[in-house]
């Protein structure tokens, strides 16, 4: 069988597992100890096109073969990448044997030569990192080299063949990498094995397991599915699944999707929008914009963030050009599907429909079962001051269109702009792609003492007493706030207080409030007008005069306070470091992003206290019933 060749490939490095090193070697006993470094020699395959020339390679002292622009059958490797791999730079070296990883190699070697191969892949030792051209040929090379090997071992590390292998063989680790993925679909021949080189079964026999755990349905697994799978679906595959490095996880699904483009380690999540861009060159797939995501704001654009958007997409199907432009009883002669990305954005022909200040625009694909006149939609959003130039509105949300669709759709070309790179925004530095809660603990013992009591806050769902003079308030974006209003008991002096994030920084401010004036009404007066601008002032210490009285004489906890002036102050605050969790449970370390507000009242004339009481970071514990 050695002298069977596959299809010419790009530069690709094999091992060849030398006969008389292995040929005494049977599972299950793997000895390490009966292993000699000869086990192992490189073997650097070059691919001239043109069938040119041929070159001979060596490594060390040992002479490689020739091939001429085709490989030998060979047998790959998929597994979780561990501490100590045997590196390219290490798998001729005498040290190789003694580096925890070596072991792997071992077994797939013997594994190999069992089943009559001489070659192996492993991607650990097989990829000469040290070279970034190289490196990029591999990566854009590597869904190719799985499907053409003529079997591919998925070592489990985390899982031995015992009473509950079931169990283990769901939670293996295996399943969560973002690489594994493209190893599971594009091979044909395909066995797991345990962590002692135990064959577990087929990806043929496991496929029920493997559909269950990974949502790919069986005929993909199968390789003999028949229908078009969407880019929304396969997206759905790669959601929930991480790689170390944040570019790996556009990189590892450039197979997937047919595509190749250079890999530029350091560009962060812009790898995943390039890989989006490159898709939409070669494929009119709508689905490839049916994604939602609560991380993004009230606004976006069309290319989603991560492959995580595409968590709830894994039935969204396309519809057939004919059927979609059916849909809309379309006078259009023909449907442009192209799209370009311009300086606008992305410039895209399709059917939208003006609601109010907004815009309902409809995409050639629905979800799975549902009938053809159901297209998926999103809602975009005019961008002030731009002609045919929109945002994506509410990007956490997609909707199914009424059955029949409203006759005022029509078909308009029109630009969905993404983020402007060429715009240097210092708020950027403080942005994160995770969730927020910014908690807000306050702290009124001083009011209360001075003779001023709640009327309200709001909204008011915002907020929770975690005990007497003790509130929190929790706010899950920076862009909101909210206001709490007090009252004196005797004079009927009333202050205001809203608190909150603007631009990613906390902000506060204290306002005098009238007999009628509510919680609501002086929240709304800080929406728009002079004290709309209050909140990019990041105002995190401020403080406000109070007449006692308004010229009457009362008795004021024992004491006349006609004319008695007296101050509410909030003290300063630290920059907000939110991390995504949620207020401490009892006997837990405390989230990093709690604040603690402390609200004063000081009698006398104005001026800056003393001895604020600092507007800091928390660091006491707090009873489970202030989750939010």
């Amino acid at each position: 069988m050695y002298s069977d060749m596959v299809d010419a490939s790009p530069q690709l490095h094999l091992l060849i597992i030398d006969k008389k090193s292995v040929s005494t070697w049977r599972h299950p006993q793997l000895v390490t100890s009966c292993v000699t470094p000869s086990l192992i020699e490189q073997v650097h395959i070059s691919y001239d096109p043109d069938l040119i020339s041929n070159s001979s390679f060596y490594v060390g002292d040992k002479k490689l073969e020739e091939f001429f622009g085709q490989i030998p059958q060979y047998a790959i490797l998929s597994h979780r990448w561990r501490d100590g791999e045997v590196q390219f730079s290490d798998i001729d070296q005498p040290h190789a044997r003694n580096m925890p990883g070596y072991s792997k190699i071992e077994g797939c070697c013997i594994q190999a030569d069992e089943d009559g191969y001489r070659y192996v892949w492993i991607d650990t030792c097989c990829i000469n990192k040290s070279s970034s051209s190289e490196l990029s040929e591999a990566i854009n090379s590597m869904f190719m080299w799985y499907k053409k090997a003529q079997i591919c071992y998925a070592y489990l590390d985390d899982v031995s063949r015992c009473d509950n292998l079931k169990d283990e063989f769901f939670k293996s680790q295996w399943f969560t990498r973002g690489w594994t993925l493209q190893e599971l679909v594009a091979p044909n021949n395909l066995i797991f094995f345990s962590r002692d080189w135990e064959e577990i079964g087929s990806k043929s026999s496991l496929t029920e397991w493997i559909e269950d755990i990974t949502g790919i349905v069986r005929g993909v697994l199968l390789t003999n599915y028949q229908e078009e799978i969407s880019v929304a679906t396969r997206m759905c595959w790669a959601s929930g699944r991480q790689t170390t490095r944040v570019e790996d996880r556009a990189y590892s699904l450039l197979g997937l999707f047919g595509v190749y483009m250079p890999t530029i380690y350091g560009e962060g999540e812009n790898a995943f929008a390039r890989l989006q861009i490159e898709i939409m060159k070669n494929s009119n797939d709508q689905s490839i914009f049916a994604w939602k995501s609560s991380r993004r704001g009230d606004r976006s654009g069309l290319l989603a963030s991560s492959p995580d958007d595409f968590a709830e997409s894994r039935d969204i199907v396309r519809i057939p050009p004919d059927s979609f432009k059916s849909i809309f009883s379309s006078t259009t002669p023909s449907i442009r599907h192209q799209y370009s990305v311009t300086n606008r954005g992305l410039n895209i022909h399709m059917p939208v429909m003006r609601v109010e200040n907004y815009y309902q625009a409809a995409l050639s694909c629905c979800r799975r079962g549902a009938p053809h006149s159901r297209p998926i939609g999103l809602y975009l959003y005019p961008n002030e001051g731009e002609t045919e130039q929109f945002l994506r509105l509410h990007p956490s949300y997609l909707y199914e269109a009424e059955v029949p669709v409203p006759s005022k759709f029509t078909f308009q070309e029109l630009y969905v702009q993404e983020d402007d790179p060429s715009l240097f925004m210092i708020i950027d530095s403080k942005r994160d792609p995770i969730p927020k809660k910014y908690h807000f603990f306050v702290k009124t013992d001083g009011v209360v003492e001075n003779g001023f009591s709640l009327v309200g806050y709001t909204p008011a769902e915002w907020w929770q007493q975690q005990e007497e003079n003790r509130l929190v308030l929790s706010l899950t974006h920076s862009g909101i706030f909210s206001t709490l209003l007090y009252r004196h008991q005797i004079t009927g002096e009333s202050f205001a207080v809203p608190l909150g994030m603007h631009n990613y920084h906390v902000w506060s401010y204290i306002v005098t409030a009238t007999d009628s004036e509510t919680p609501d009404s002086v929240h709304a007066s800080f929406h728009e007008g002079e004290r709309g601008n209050v909140r990019w002032k990041s105002l995190d210490w401020f403080t406000q005069e109070l007449s006692m009285g308004r010229g009457k004489t009362n008795q004021c906890n024992g004491k006349d306070c006609k004319g008695n002036q007296g101050q509410v102050y909030i003290a300063g605050s630290y920059g907000p470091n939110a991390t995504g969790e949620s207020p401490p449970l009892l006997g837990m370390t405390p989230a990093r992003q709690t604040y603690l507000s402390s609200i004063r009242y000081q009698p006398g004339p104005l001026a800056l206290p003393t001895a604020p009481v600092p507007f800091e970071v928390c660091n006491e514990f707090y009873p489970e019933q202030v989750i939010v």
